[in-house]
């Protein structure tokens, strides 16, 4: 049976301090979350109640729980308490093949000032340096420009498209592999995932995570 990661409950970045979401974030996620600026891109649409916001919170607690590390709450460094969103790390289903997966939503006021590629270094440290995981992945929309420019910015690259929304387009499927890995080579369109099956991440014995670029 393989170790549990020690908790990576927070860390600070030039700017930002990244640490473990608390029931005290609820109200905070459901503002960003159900906020329609935040959610333009995303199939789902923006949430609708504050039980919604509990069940995601919930997910995110248990993927701490199970795995030591998860979602992050994003803050600034000079002011811990105010919340301008969250992301990370986490366990994401694409297709039939679970891969570590990045993502971020930040409140609008927090765009512009890279904060989103800030977080993306911290959480891509994270997963080679003290997770030694292959490969780090993102699911994003086509026409969600500003989240592929932060991803290309973080060196992700375009490798393959996924059919997660049946009625829509693919979304396109961006990866990082660590230094002495190859990146995995597009091999075909949607439905597939379009993935070179030899460079699939290990898949752990979890819940299915919500991914959140």
């Amino acid at each position: 049976m393989s170790q549990q990661p020690s908790p990576v409950h927070a860390r600070l970045t030039a700017r930002l301090c990244l640490r473990a979401p608390t029931a005290a974030d609820l109200d905070a996620l459901f503002e960003i979350y159900a906020d329609p600026a935040t959610q333009r891109f995303n199939p789902a649409g923006p949430l609708t109640s504050h039980e919604a916001a509990g069940h995601l919170l919930w997910r995110w607690q248990l993927h701490w729980a199970q795995h030591g590390f998860g979602m992050w709450v994003v803050c600034r460094r000079e002011a811990p308490e105010q919340v301008l969103g969250f992301g990370g790390l986490s366990w994401r289903e694409y297709g039939d093949t679970r891969r570590l997966n990045l993502g971020f939503r930040l409140r609008p006021s927090a765009w512009g000032q890279g904060l989103a590629t800030e977080l993306g270094q911290a959480a891509l440290a994270l997963a080679f340096e003290e997770l030694d995981q292959a490969a780090v992945y993102a699911l994003v929309r086509p026409d969600n420009l500003p989240s592929r420019k932060t991803l290309a910015k973080l060196g992700l690259q375009p490798v393959g498209e996924l059919q997660d929304f049946p009625w829509l387009s693919p979304s396109s499927v961006y990866c990082l592999a660590r230094a002495s890995q190859q990146l995995p080579v597009a091999m075909s369109s949607a439905p597939a995932l379009a993935i070179n099956a030899a460079q699939r991440v290990a898949r752990p014995q979890t819940m299915r995570s919500k991914q959140l670029a």
